[in-house]
């Protein structure tokens, strides 16, 4: 297990989304996102984050396609 609550292992991360319990939220630029998808992440550019988890749940399902 990682040291911080901020921080987890890759090897717990791997584990999580195997279950189905986790969500990675790639901050990337659109760019970077471009050039290599991390593999079932949502992508929230950085600059956006703060907006785009403000969305109510029904703008952000619509918006992601996933449930808040």
């Amino acid at each position: 297990m990682a040291s911080s609550d901020k921080e987890i292992s890759y090897g717990d991360l791997k584990a999580l989304l195997a279950k189905g319990s986790g969500l990675v939220v790639d901050v990337r630029s659109k760019d970077e996102v471009d050039r290599e998808r991390i593999a079932g992440s949502i992508h929230i550019p950085v600059e956006s984050v703060e907006s785009d988890i403000s969305l109510d749940a029904s703008e952000f399902q619509f918006k992601f396609g996933i449930v808040k």
